[in-house]
């Protein structure tokens, strides 16, 4: 923890609820937290009412459905969020044959071919499914890696969470720590995990996604450019108590191409990529964001 950090008493609170849930989280079989789940999951939409019209409207203006079918879709959501979350706090725990009951992944030759270069590979990913989970079950099956994530407000929570993290084998790497740690992470042949998916604000990279001119982080592309590392595509989801994941062939950069060319074409694959699993299981994706409050200052053929 940062040593200006000074918990405040929300923080202090939210730290103990959250300590609270793992300690229910694990105290009951996974049948009656996936229940809790769906109790949890329809108690915040019912209480989370800004959230819950974000979610709706985005999903009813980007996949184009009537409200009614809008608000099943973000209500299902919701629930997938709450029940993610219990089984992430059951992540130390999620070892063995528990583990191999729990979830499957498709994809996984497609780190061996990308690692055989020896530089590492940039898994591009997002807050689809229970992604932290899908990161254990690659962990345990040969690649190791790190997430690259921002630090958090709370860092009390942020702490307990990345401590939960490192048990299943899932590092952080904070963006405020500078380059060295993801260098290091790619040069000895690891996994590096960036969820791209979310706002970047006027300084990303400004591509079409569900319709609508979207903000991309830079990192992904710019990455995988910069250093000619591989980058893999790779989303998870929920079907009742089973999990998956799923990861593509890796792309690379064109070495002799032009620099912006080659990030953009890379954003918009990436992009291209997960709107087709949203469209396919689209109670699955973090809807309840502000996905598109950011706005292109001006729009281009190149860019939109």
């Amino acid at each position: 923890m940062s040593t200006e950090y000074k918990p405040t008493f929300g923080h202090r609170l939210e730290y103990l609820l959250v300590w609270w849930l793992f300690i229910t989280a694990n105290l009951l079989p996974r049948v009656w937290a996936r229940f809790r789940g769906w109790y949890l999951g329809n108690l915040l939409y019912l209480a989370l009412g800004r959230r819950r019209r974000i979610a709706k409207r985005n999903i009813t203006e980007r996949l184009g459905v009537p409200r009614r079918r809008a608000a099943r879709i973000a209500r299902r959501n919701f629930v997938k969020v709450a029940q993610n979350l219990l089984d992430f706090m059951r992540l130390p725990y999620f070892r063995g044959a528990r583990r191999e009951r729990w979830m499957s992944v498709d994809g996984l030759e497609h780190l061996v071919t990308a690692r055989r270069r020896g530089r590492g590979v940039i898994l591009a990913t997002a807050h689809t499914g229970p992604w932290e989970l899908a990161a254990a079950y690659i962990h345990a099956h040969g690649h190791s890696g790190a997430a690259l994530a921002t630090r958090q407000h709370n860092q009390l929570v942020d702490g307990l969470l990345n401590r939960l993290r490192g048990k299943a084998g899932n590092r952080v790497l904070l963006v405020d720590e500078g380059a060295r740690p993801v260098l290091r992470n790619l040069r000895a042949n690891r996994v590096l995990y960036i969820l791209g998916d979310q706002d970047a604000g006027p300084e990303g990279r400004f591509v079409d996604f569900l319709g609508a001119p979207s903000s991309f982080h830079r990192g992904p592309a710019y990455f995988a450019r910069r250093l000619g590392v591989p980058v893999c595509f790779g989303f998870s989801r929920r079907e009742g108590p089973q999990l998956h994941a799923w990861i593509s062939p890796p792309v690379a950069a064109d070495p002799d191409g032009d620099p912006e060319a080659e990030e953009l074409r890379l954003t918009r694959l990436y992009a291209a990529a997960l709107e087709a699993w949203i469209r396919r299981y689209p109670s699955d994706w973090y809807w309840m964001h502000r996905r598109w409050k950011t706005k292109p200052p001006h729009l281009t053929d190149d860019e939109c």
